[in-house]
């Protein structure tokens, strides 16, 4: 009897975890098409200030979608993951700036308004392979998962 009600119990976690690798699937897939929206967009003759904040907008877009992936896929990480996160986005900015700003030559010639769109929307591009990387890898997570019939 306890044979049967351990069977019974086993067969019930396989469904649920097929149904859960099945919903991970298409969540990633759903995150996915949403990071593919997140796309810098202003009109032409757009001002320094409108293309600086279409960038901003983007990589929050972007953001966004990576914190969607911390709620769902690293709820016991959740707040450090999101910290660490955070972090890595304000090195990415840093960076940027240092990228078209940094050098002595740009520090006496390219202090202009452009270096710094350059920047912001350099970063936009970063973070968004920052997240690509993540749906990647949970991808990878998904599958393995499916391999192993757990649920994640």
């Amino acid at each position: 009897m306890l044979k049967i009600g351990l069977f019974v119990i086993y067969m019930g976690l396989l469904s649920t975890s097929s149904f859960a690798n099945s919903n991970c699937e298409d969540y990633l897939a759903h995150l996915e098409k949403e990071l593919e929206s997140c796309e810098i967009s202003y009109q032409e003759n757009a001002s320094t200030a409108d293309m600086n904040e279409a960038s901003y907008k983007a990589g929050d877009c972007a953001i966004k979608v990576g914190n969607q992936i911390f709620e769902t896929y690293y709820t016991a990480t959740a707040e450090d993951s999101k910290k660490l996160f955070d972090s890595h986005i304000r090195q990415i900015y840093a960076f940027s700036h240092h990228l078209y700003q940094g050098s002595d030559f740009s520090q006496k010639f390219n202090n202009g308004t452009m270096y710094n769109t350059m920047a912001i929307t350099e970063s936009y591009f970063a973070i968004k392979e920052l997240v690509k990387k993540y749906l990647k890898e949970m991808k990878n997570q998904c599958e393995e998962a499916k391999e192993l019939n757990v649920s994640l």
